[in-house]
C-alpha cells in the first residue's frame, strides 16, 4: 500500500508498465505526472478526489481481492490499520 496521509500521490507511469498496490490519499488526489500514458493498476484507490484529466489516455484499475474483508482469504493476509492516533496519552491507573 502507498498511503499519503495529508496530500497527494503522484505517478509517473514512464518508469512503470503496470502497478500492484492499493494507493490511499483519503485528503488528496492520484496525480498522474505522464497524463499521456495509460493506467495500468491492479489493487485499488482510495482518493479524497480523482481528477479525470490527469489520466487523459485511460488504463484500468482491477480491484485485488486481497483487499476485500469479506473474501475467504482474508484472514491469510497481514494487514495495517492506518488512524489518528492521540497526540497525548492520558495515564489513569
Amino acid at each position: 500500500a502507498c498511503v499519503s496521509l495529508n496530500g497527494n500521490i503522484e505517478l509517473d507511469l514512464s518508469r512503470f508498465g503496470s502497478i500492484e498496490a492499493l494507493l490511499i490519499a483519503m485528503k488528496g488526489r492520484i496525480i498522474n505526472s505522464t497524463p499521456t500514458r495509460p493506467l495500468d493498476l491492479r489493487g485499488g484507490i482510495i482518493v479524497g478526489e480523482l481528477l479525470p484529466e490527469s489520466f487523459r489516455a485511460g488504463g484500468r484499475v482491477a480491484y485485488d481481492t486481497r483487499f476485500d474483508p469479506s473474501g475467504f482469504d482474508y484472514p491469510n493476509y497481514y494487514r495495517a490499520y492506518v488512524s489518528d492516533i492521540p497526540s497525548t496519552v492520558e495515564d489513569n491507573s
